[in-house]
C-alpha cells in the first residue's frame, strides 16, 4: 500500500515540472506580434503605421519596412477590414508630373533586401475606408507574399500633425465642392 502511495506522489510531482516544460516550450516558439511587428519566415515586418484620418475619411496611406533574410519573394498584396480596397502604389516622377502607380504584380523583395515603404516610393493605399483611423489606435493589415503566405500586421495609426496642433481645436466640417 505504501508504495502505491509513493507512486501516486511522484507522479504528482512530475505534473508540475511537464507543465513547466511545456509553457516553456509554448513561450520560446510563440512569437507575439507587438503593434507594427510581425515575423514570417525569413521576412521580418517592422515599423508598420498609417496615416491618421480627417473626420470625414475617404483614404489613407500605410507604411512599412520588410526585411528579407531568406530567399526572393514577392509582396503581392494587401488588404483591411477597414478599407473597401487597399492597394499597393509606386510614387514615381515624371518630369513635371508626379504620379502614383498601382503595382499589380506586387513588388519584389530580393534576398537580403530591405524595402523601406515611404510616402515619395512604395506604399499601401487605403481607399474607402469605412471609419475614421485615430491616432493611438491600430489598424489590422494582411500582407501577402508569394512564398511566405499572410500574415496580418497590426499598423500604429499616427497624426502627422505637431502634438500640438493634435487636440484642442474642433475638427473641420467636411468641405464642400
Amino acid at each position: 500500500m505504501r508504495s502505491m502511495i509513493e507512486k501516486q506522489q511522484r507522479k504528482l510531482r512530475a505534473v508540475p515540472a511537464f507543465a513547466a516544460l511545456c509553457l516553456s516550450l509554448l513561450c520560446a516558439f510563440a512569437s507575439p506580434a507587438l503593434a507594427g511587428e510581425a515575423k514570417l519566415g525569413a521576412i521580418s515586418i517592422k515599423d508598420a503605421w498609417a496615416r491618421a484620418t480627417p473626420p470625414w475619411p475617404v483614404a489613407t496611406l500605410a507604411f512599412v519596412r520588410l526585411e528579407n533574410a531568406g530567399a526572393d519573394d514577392r509582396l503581392l498584396s494587401a488588404s483591411s477590414d477597414v478599407a473597401g480596397q487597399t492597394l499597393i502604389h509606386r510614387f514615381v516622377a515624371t518630369g513635371d508630373r508626379p504620379a502614383m502607380e498601382v503595382q499589380r504584380e506586387g513588388v519584389p523583395l530580393a534576398e537580403g533586401v530591405t524595402l523601406d515603404m515611404r510616402a515619395e516610393g512604395y506604399h499601401l493605399m487605403l481607399l474607402n475606408l469605412e471609419s475614421r483611423l485615430d491616432a493611438g489606435n491600430t489598424v489590422p493589415v494582411t500582407l501577402t507574399f508569394e512564398k511566405a503566405g499572410a500574415v496580418e500586421v497590426a499598423f500604429d495609426i499616427k497624426s502627422l500633425l505637431p502634438p500640438g496642433l493634435q487636440g484642442g481645436k474642433p475638427a473641420p466640417e467636411k468641405p464642400t465642392n
